[in-house]
């Protein structure tokens, strides 16, 4: 795996050298690592970033004067909330499952990916606040133990 490959270069990295300390150390302690997971290790599977949904489905739905302020002001929440007030639930929640779907990772090989090594480095829970599927899916073909909430 490709991936493998780099971690001794990370390693080396004169700017990585405290930061892999204190995750060694973070490591050893009894409470280990808890790594709390955003779209960055999603967003290369093709999905987007919060900001960039919300942008879209504003656009398709003609919304954009209403929202973009909300957007360029990081306000992801109030947004969302605005555009499902205007579109209405379902429409909202089909659009949560068509950009963040399954059916996106149909074709992708997670197994060379930043996101496959997750599993050797968290030995328990991964926190993510992300729609998609891509933890799932690598802790999956990692045989690890999974329990969703």
């Amino acid at each position: 795996m490709e991936q493998l490959n780099k971690i001794p270069a990370i390693f080396e990295m004169k700017e990585n050298k405290g930061n892999i300390r204190r995750l060694i150390n973070q490591m050893k302690s009894k409470l280990g690592v808890v790594p709390f997971v955003g779209a960055g290790l999603s967003i290369p599977f093709g999905y987007p970033g919060w900001y960039s949904f919300l942008s879209d489905i504003s656009e398709q739905y003609g919304l954009e004067d209403k929202i973009e302020p909300l957007l360029y002001e990081s306000k992801y929440e109030n947004a969302a909330e605005e555009i499902m007030n205007n579109i209405g639930n379902r429409a909202f929640i089909n659009a949560i499952e068509d950009a963040f779907g399954e059916h996106l990772l149909d074709d992708k090989d997670l197994t060379d990916t930043s996101v496959f090594l997750l599993p050797q480095l968290a030995m328990g829970p991964v926190i993510t606040t992300n729609f998609d599927r891509v933890l799932e899916n690598v802790f999956k073909k990692a045989d690890c133990l999974e329990y969703f909430l």
